[in-house]
């Protein structure tokens, strides 16, 4: 219930739920907005009380299917499962890398750009920084800094759609060319290797 008496709940008083989205913030202000002006006509005397009541039937059906919602997405994000994080990803043409506007040092952004997104990524990247160095040398992703740029090259991304598949192609390219490390210290190692196992062999002669 939204009301016990002359008491009306809204905001996180009323729901609480997942931070998905930040929708609860979003409710609690559209709680706000739908009480207010109930209430300012009633005490004005330019409606009848029982205008209140409409503030629970109009508030409660939105509240929950929001409450349904982001704890759906709250599940799909925070999932384990790998075939679940590649569908996500391979349905957002941007990516987002966290920890990167906070002082958190990045995420590795590899995988989305694997997955064929075009990358976004704050100024705090030092727990990549060779990796986001070449992204940004070889235009493969792009710095914001604050939401304002985040906002304006999500938008520039999603009307040119040309420029967001160039920057997530030097993105794929960059990472391919960074990659095959491991074959290469096997490779630089054969030669010890090989020597290791002829003297081996030697020795069990």
């Amino acid at each position: 219930t939204l009301r016990d008496g002359h008491v009306f709940f809204g905001g996180d008083a009323a729901h609480v739920h997942s931070p998905a989205g930040g929708q609860g913030m979003n409710a609690g202000i559209q709680d706000t907005i739908n009480l207010s002006w109930k209430l300012a006509m009633v005490l004005n005397g330019r409606a009848r009380p029982e205008l209140l009541d409409t503030y629970q039937s109009d508030r409660l059906p939105v509240i929950r299917q929001l409450v349904r919602m982001t704890e759906r997405a709250t599940r799909a994000f925070n999932s384990t499962n790998p075939l679940v994080h590649a569908a996500i990803t391979r349905l957002a043409p941007i990516v987002f890398v966290g920890g990167s506007l906070a002082s958190h040092g990045g995420q590795n952004p590899i995988e989305p750009i694997k997955l064929g997104a075009a990358i976004l990524h704050g100024p705090n990247v030092w727990n990549f920084a060779e990796i986001y160095a070449a992204l940004g040398n070889s235009h493969g992703a792009q710095e914001v800094t604050d939401a304002g740029s985040f906002a304006e090259r999500v938008g520039a991304w999603l009307e040119d759609a040309n420029e967001r598949r160039t920057v997530a192609k030097a993105g794929r390219e960059t990472v391919a060319a960074l990659g095959g490390g491991l074959e290469r210290t096997l490779a630089a190692l054969e030669p010890y290797l090989m020597q290791i196992r002829l003297e081996r062999r030697a020795s069990n002669a």
